[in-house]
Parts: C-alpha cells; sequence; structure tokens
C-alpha cells in the first residue's frame, strides 16, 4: 500500500512481479508442509510433524523462489537492490512462515502470534525510523525493511519455535492429514490465480500494468487480510459440519455470512479510497479508480468461493450429481474440486485484470488493451 501510493506504476509493477514470485513460493511451501496440519487443528490435540521433513521441502523450495524471484527481476527491469534482498530473504521467510504454522498446529497459538508480532514490530520501527523511509519511502528500503523483520522473526523463531521440537516436545497424536491435503492444494491454487497475474502481465506486456494489476487489490486489501485471519474460526466450523452430516446447510450460512461482511468492508473500504483525491493515492490506484465497483465485487466473490473451497475439499471424498453418490479418493477427489473451483476464481481475477488493462489503455492513449 505504501508502495502503490508513493511511486509510478511502472516501479510498483516491478516490486509487485518480484513480490508475487515470494508469494507464490509462500502459498506452495504452505501447501506442501504445514496448511494441512493448521487445517487440522482444533486446540485441543497436538499434531505430530517432523521438522527437518519440512524444512527440506522449505528450503529446496525457497532456493528455486529465489533464483525465479531474481530472472523475473531481471526480465522487468526491477531495482538490483531489491532483487538481492528478496533472493537471499524469500528462504528464511519461508522458514519463519512454516514455524509460525508449526507452533500454532502444536498448541502453542501464543509462541506463532509472537513470530508475527517480532516481524510487525520491527518492521512499523523499521518503516517509521530508517532514514525517514516515510516520508520519501522507495522499494529498496520498504523491502529492506521488510525482509530484515522478517529474517529476525525467523531467528527468533528458531529459538521459540524449533529448538523444542528438536527436544523432543512433539505431540502424541497424529489426525489423519490425508483429509486435509486437498484443502491445502485448493488453497494453494487459488492463491496462486491471484498472484499469477502481477508476474504474467509484468512479463508478457510492460511492468506498469502489472502495477495496475496489483494495486486492483489494495483497495480490498483489508477484507481479503481479515477473511484469512477468520478461516480459524470458519475451518473447524465447516470441518465438525461435514462429520455430522450438515455440510449443506452451514456451509449455506458460513458463505451467506462471510459474503456479507465481505460486502459491508469491501464498500468501507472502497468508500475510504474515494474519498482521497486521486492526486494523492498514486499512479496505480488512480488508474484502477473508475472501476472500484468490479473490485468490491471481485472481493466478495473471492470470500465467498474460498469459504465453498474449504467446504468441498473437507468433504472431498463424496460428489454428488443429481441423485447419484459418486465416492472418490479424498485427494484427489479434493484437489479436482478445489482446481475448479480455482479455475472460477482466475476467471473473476482475470476479469478485474482485464478491466484494469483497458483503464490503462484508456488513460494512456495508444496502448493497446
Amino acid at each position: 500500500v505504501i508502495l502503490a501510493i508513493a511511486v509510478p506504476a511502472t516501479t510498483f509493477g516491478q516490486f509487485a512481479a518480484i513480490y508475487s514470485v515470494y508469494l507464490l513460493a509462500l502459498t506452495l511451501s504452505r501447501a506442501l508442509t504445514t496448511d494441512a496440519l493448521v487445517a487440522a487443528t482444533d486446540g485441543s490435540r497436538l499434531i505430530d510433524l517432523p521438522w527437518p521433513w519440512a524444512r527440506r521441502r522449505i528450503v529446496a523450495l525457497g532456493g528455486a523462489a529465489s533464483l525465479v524471484a531474481v530472472l523475473v527481476g531481471l526480465l522487468v527491469g526491477t531495482p538490483g537492490a531489491v532483487i538481492v534482498i528478496v533472493g537471499l530473504a524469500t528462504t528464511p521467510l519461508l522458514l519463519q512462515d512454516g514455524l509460525r504454522n508449526l507452533a500454532w498446529a502444536n498448541g502453542r497459538p501464543a509462541a506463532a502470534t509472537a513470530l508475527d508480532a517480532v516481524w510487525l514490530g520491527i518492521g512499523l520501527i523499521g518503516l517509521m525510523s530508517v532514514g525517514g523511509v516515510l516520508a520519501n519511502p522507495s522499494p529498496t528500503p520498504v523491502v529492506g525493511v521488510w525482509a530484515i523483520a522478517g529474517v529476525t522473526s525467523w531467528l527468533v523463531g528458531r529459538v521459540v519455535v524449533e529448538n523444542p521440537l528438536r527436544g523432543g516436545e512433539t505431540a502424541e497424536r497424529r489426525p489423519e492429514l490425508a483429509r486435509f491435503r486437498p484443502l491445502a492444494y485448493s488453497q494453494a491454487l487459488m492463491a496462486m490465480a491471484v498472484n499469477f497475474g502481477p508476474v504474467v502481465v509484468a512479463l508478457a506486456l510492460d511492468p506498469s500494468r502489472a502495477g495496475v494489476v496489483k494495486a486492483a487489490l489494495v483497495p480490498i486489501t483489508p477484507v481479503l487480510s481479515l477473511f484469512a485471519g477468520l478461516r480459524v474460526v470458519t475451518l473447524p466450523a465447516l470441518r465438525r459440519a461435514v462429520d455430522q452430516g450438515t455440510a449443506a446447510g452451514t456451509t449455506a450460512i458460513v458463505v451467506a455470512a462471510c459474503s456479507v461482511a465481505a460486502a459491508v468492508g469491501g464498500f468501507a473500504s472502497i468508500q475510504f479510497v474515494r474519498a482521497v483525491p486521486l492526486s494523492q493515492v498514486g499512479e496505480s490506484i488512480a488508474l484502477v479508480s473508475p472501476h472500484l465497483g468490479w473490485v468490491g465485487l471481485m472481493a466478495i466473490m473471492y470470500v465467498a468461493i474460498q469459504q465453498l473451497a474449504d467446504a468441498t475439499a473437507l468433504a472431498g471424498r463424496h460428489a454428488v450429481i443429481g441423485r447419484r453418490v459418486f465416492t472418490i479418493s479424498t485427494e484427489w477427489g479434493g484437489l479436482i474440486i478445489g482446481a475448479a473451483l480455482a479455475g472460477v476464481q482466475g476467471l473473476i481475477i482475470g476479469w478485474t485484470i482485464g478491466l484494469a488493462l483497458a483503464t490503462v489503455a484508456w488513460l494512456r492513449p495508444g496502448l493497446q488493451p
């Protein structure tokens, strides 16, 4: 948000492309390691996970993502310092996320919260104090503060979370995690549908348009962040409903309630953006402003589809067509359903991207959408 307001659309797009590579790696890392554990946690049991196994996967993904980030950054003209920072920080930041999720899954929510609090606190202090970053923000110092805060949080996590695990304080009971892997996969696919946009647009067209694509999410970022956190409430409710055979009714209630809340939150966020003069919201957000109504609709659809995907992935063993019930494997059933829903969401995101690109072409004569 700071950068979208402060820098030109081209500069913001160069940042958005390389940052989206990190987000893609984060999503994939979670899906392949800790997301199933978090989904399975109900607060009453601990979950056994060999951390060395998860750490090896995360390190491998982090190394690959660093190389991709460097390549994308070079291709779209991202400042060299930003490329170096993201390349070096990706692996420790993915490890921080894994340790945070592991702490949560092992019944230690306070430790998980503490890791994010360290990241947030150091980040805010750095932004407000290091050379007046907020007074004259640019990608390099903002990304630098973000990375330093995240790496510090990872180092704290190694002491607070990883060391106790080495001492044998892992859980006694292992749930049937296979049931929750489709949930992790479907969420990964949907998150990737969002984060692929800026990367593809930056590489295929130009960074300024990628900046507009990323800026389309800025007005609704508070809504999406809120619902990412609320999944800790909705997931257990949906899981119990599936177990009790009341998934349809509970899903309808959850989807409706979340959609209404997203509509209210999205409306408030968009009205806040509209109240600010275009000269003060930055070039990227200003280019999106004519279509904020569609952006709000995207937020509602995003939240509704996420809840629907959660319910269907949890119930993924059975597919009901008409009056016939087809039983398929949990793994593939959840993956197929999640992929289908991710495709729908990808179309919605693509619609918004198309509107953003059309806006750029309209405001900048001579460019073809």
